[in-house]
């Protein structure tokens, strides 16, 4: 009786030993440097110090997960979650292939937490629609299928509400012999998204040039359009928003941006393109300039969204090479080649999608330090830092220019700062004090984690960036 008693706590004693050194390896793929040890350290050594054989240990159980996690491994950098939303992000996903990755999500995944970030990133709809089309709905809780549901009919519902005013807005504006470019979420619904409740809108983006401005205005006050005072471009009428660009990349709040391109808006307008949409004549930018346009457009908002990258993947899914050399010369020829690498670079790690391989190395540049550093905080979930807009824009630009753009984005003009503090009453200089104090709190946290970057993450960062290159190139 005692020998078997002995040999059941020799079990057990085994048993929390390997659990033990389990949650060790846990702690230090978290942890992954060489900080001092954690409490929970001390507490495990305490209660089970015949675990590992000394701090040796620990650290080479620490450098195995770390390269396990720089080794590219999809389960711990993206999490079964987005690879459900990867698949659902297809026009036309493969019924089978998304049932085989749906059967594998885990019975411990929160499923109230997969479908809020699937309406986070604007994907919802994506998301219900596979699941509809692979008979998987009805798996569903009857509240997590209402959910789904009901965000995808409110969509149908606003996007039905925009489109009928935007037909208005543009025989109005027709008759005063002006013809506005459709822009974002309104472009791609009449040539990419043939279910129109696939691509969630807010308002109506639309752009018209300076000399356009001032009819355009007076065609939608006409209307029954309201100025926003605090954003005089922006007019509302019910639930009706209507966002008027004057400058195709915004400079009409920081002024450094029309530097961003290399051709003025006159040259990129005379290649937009004429479309019939519903029925009415619209402006579309040129098919390659659409793509710039969506990928800056995502920068500026530090891509996080996931259906703005699924809007340039839909677009190019089927081009061939001499389309994407195409793409690449555009780019090239208004200054922002770079643009490209950025948003590819995203789409390959977190939807798989790349270009044909035979334009793929002339595509992709490599990128620096920083550059990776900021584009892999999205791949893992989160978003681009706060300094990354700025410092990504302007990578193409010769030192001056830069400084230049970087400083007013950080510091705009007295009228943009009081639309960031709308509620201020403030001094000049009370003004441009609470946005120090605002930078400062934005970027503690990234600033924090680039001042402890250490010789081993330096090395890993250098080794994905190694990996991605040899799988562009193959």
């Amino acid at each position: 009786m005692l020998r078997v008693r002995h040999s059941i706590l020799l079990e057990l004693k085994g048993q929390a030993s390997r659990c033990c050194s389990r949650l060790r390896q846990v702690i230090a793929a978290t942890q992954c440097s060489r900080e001092p040890r954690p409490i929970t350290h001390r507490i495990l050594d305490r209660i089970c110090p015949l675990t590992h054989s000394g701090p040796q240990s620990l650290m080479a159980s620490q450098k195995c997960v770390c390269r396990h996690v720089s080794s590219g491994s999809t389960d711990m950098i993206e999490p079964i979650e987005r690879k459900i939303l990867a698949h659902a992000a297809a026009l036309d996903p493969a019924p089978d292939g998304f049932r085989k990755i749906w059967f594998r999500v885990s019975p411990d995944l929160s499923m109230n937490h997969l479908l809020e970030t699937a309406i986070r990133e604007g994907l919802g709809s994506h998301l219900y629609k596979s699941l509809k089309r692979s008979r998987l709905l009805e798996s569903l809780a009857e509240r997590e299928k209402q959910k789904l549901e009901t965000q995808y009919y409110q969509v149908v519902r606003n996007n039905l509400r925009l489109i009928h005013d935007l037909k208005e807005i543009l025989r109005q504006s027709h008759r005063r012999g002006i013809r506005p470019v459709l822009l974002q979420g309104m472009d791609l619904i009449s040539e990419i998204y043939e279910d129109i409740g696939l691509r969630p809108m807010v308002d109506i983006d639309l752009w018209v040039l300076k000399k356009d401005h001032a009819g355009f205005v007076k065609s939608l006050l006409g209307s029954g359009y309201e100025s926003d005072p605090l954003y005089p471009n922006t007019f509302r009428r019910g639930s009706t928003t209507v966002d008027l660009h004057t400058h195709l990349l915004w400079a009409d709040r920081i002024r450094a941006r029309q530097f961003l391109l290399s051709r003025t808006d006159e040259e990129i307008y005379r290649d937009s393109r004429t479309v019939t949409w519903e029925g009415e004549e619209a402006q579309c930018l040129s098919r390659y300039d659409q793509v710039i346009y969506l990928a800056l457009h995502a920068l500026k908002h530090r891509f996080n969204r996931l259906i703005w990258l699924v809007d340039i993947k839909n677009i190019t899914a089927h081009w061939d090479p001499s389309e994407w050399e195409a793409l690449r010369s555009r780019a090239k020829e208004l200054g922002q080649p770079r643009i490209l690498s950025y948003v590819l670079f995203l789409l390959s790690h977190v939807f798989g999608y790349q270009p044909p391989k035979e334009v793929r190395s002339l595509l992709i540049e490599r990128l620096n330090l920083l550059e990776r550093r900021a584009l892999m905080g999205r791949v893992n979930g989160h978003e681009l830092p706060v300094w990354a807009p700025a410092f990504l824009f302007s990578s193409d630009m010769d030192r001056r220019s830069r400084l230049s753009f970087i400083f007013e984005s950080l510091f705009p003009r007295p009228e943009i700062l009081q639309q960031v503090f709308p509620s201020s009453q403030a001094r000049l200089w009370q003004l441009y004090l609470r946005r120090i104090l605002q930078i400062l709190r934005m970027t503690y946290p990234s600033l924090k984690a680039l001042m402890s970057v250490n010789p081993n993450k330096s090395k890993r960062l250098k080794k994905e960036s190694s990996i991605y290159t040899r799988r562009r190139n193959t």
